[in-house]
């Protein structure tokens, strides 16, 4: 029973969950948004910086993963088995999972001001309670998606701990550069070196080394050898990083000259 709950949880933590939350994010704040009036919602604000978290993690996910070829726990140990039907066929460290289950508790610190839509100058206590319970709640999502994946074995303790500290990591970074006059072309400068190693990852084949420990123990289990990403896929979140990088730019600019007026 606990096995089937994780599984189930470890598949919510996945992709489908998070494209729906930011569209929603987004089509919800357009509506809201006066562009005529240069006044942008807070929610279309926070889809944004969601997407670039998001997209933008992926292709950093996918540089580390493939920059230490890391064996998941069952490829080196026989007695150790994936517990969910479905084994990821990519590599274990970071966990992938555990960094995109972040962008939920980035989701739940930005929330209640998005809910204030900035109208409020001080934080009320009813305010500060929601904030408070958000948050939490967003630390037993992230929790629990790292649990979910050592339990069935698709990462170890460490390999959680290093996708929870990535997600952290490139959540505040994206936070900071907001902050910052010269943040958007530190953003750039990011995604153009994530970009490049993503493609030369792409284009250059994985060396046999890279699983030799664990070849055997992968094809006993009917699992697919890992291969360098896709150059398609790779290109596509390379767009689709930019993009985002864009909107969340645009908004930047909508929102400083709704301040000034």
């Amino acid at each position: 029973m606990l096995t089937k709950s994780l599984i189930l949880l470890s598949d919510l933590g996945h992709g489908p969950l998070y494209f729906t939350l930011t569209l929603a994010l987004i089509i919800m704040g357009w509506r809201r948004s006066s562009f005529a009036k240069g006044q942008v919602s807070e929610w279309l604000w926070l889809g944004g910086r969601l997407a670039l978290f998001w997209v933008g993690g992926v292709l950093l996910s996918a540089c580390l993963k493939y920059h230490f070829c890391a064996p998941r726990p069952w490829w080196i140990d026989p007695q150790v088995l994936p517990l969910h039907p479905h084994p990821a066929k990519g590599f274990g460290m970071p966990s992938g999972h555990t960094q995109s289950a972040v962008g939920l508790l980035l989701f739940a610190l930005c929330l209640p001001r998005a809910i204030a839509e900035r109208a409020l100058q001080r934080p009320t206590p009813a305010l500060l309670t929601l904030h408070s319970s958000f948050t939490l709640l967003g630390m037993l999502w992230v929790a629990g998606i790292a649990w979910s994946r050592v339990h069935l074995n698709a990462h170890s303790v460490a390999q959680v701990f290093a996708g929870g500290a990535l997600g952290l990591g490139w959540a505040m970074w994206i936070v900071y550069c907001e902050r910052r006059q010269r943040g958007l072309t530190f953003l750039i400068a990011t995604l153009v070196t994530i970009s490049g190693w993503c493609l030369w990852s792409s284009l250059s084949p994985l060396p046999p080394e890279a699983f030799a420990d664990s070849r055997q123990a992968i094809i006993d289990q009917g699992q697919a050898i890992p291969s360098a990403p896709p150059l398609t896929i790779t290109l596509l979140f390379i767009v689709l990083s930019f993009a985002c990088l864009s909107l969340y730019y645009q908004l930047r600019v909508s929102a400083e000259s709704s301040q000034r007026s």
